[in-house]
């Protein structure tokens, strides 16, 4: 981890890319555990996800996986 605040954390990863996405067995573990895109389109390097109530917006980057919650 890098970076965290009041709206998620920031982390160092070098299967992070902003072109690509999660890498492939990231988007596989989130669906295991319960999430869901939470729409159907993606901007860019940004995918929301939803379980339940909870809502995160992973945004991926050049080696940099960044967690924000959505309200």
């Amino acid at each position: 981890m890098v970076q965290l605040n009041e709206h998620g954390n920031r982390y160092e990863w070098s299967r992070a890319s902003e072109d690509d996405g999660i890498p492939y067995g990231y988007a596989i573990a989130l669906k295991a555990n319960g999430w869901k895109k939470w729409k159907s389109e993606s901007e860019g390097a940004s995918v929301l996800y939803m379980k339940g109530n909870s809502k995160v917006d992973l945004i991926t980057t050049t080696k940099q996986l960044e967690i924000l919650r959505v309200k």
